[in-house]
């Protein structure tokens, strides 16, 4: 889709945004729902998942 920009996340534009939103409402399927209600897998904490994404971005800034 894009290439690569250095960024964590793909630098997507609002209409590339836009259509894979609608094909993800396409083939989104109340299976797809149940899965997400009924998923007991422990997870890591979101707290924590922001942190360290924090901390990665801090150390890519400081090495640009």
């Amino acid at each position: 889709m894009n290439e690569p920009n250095g960024q964590l996340l793909p630098d997507w534009s609002p209409e590339q945004k836009a259509a894979i939103f609608e094909e993800m409402k396409k083939t989104f399927t109340a299976d797809d729902l149940y899965g997400y209600v009924e998923d007991t897998d422990i997870k890591i904490p979101m707290a924590q998942v922001m942190a360290k994404a924090e901390a990665l971005l801090k150390q890519l800034d400081a090495q640009r």
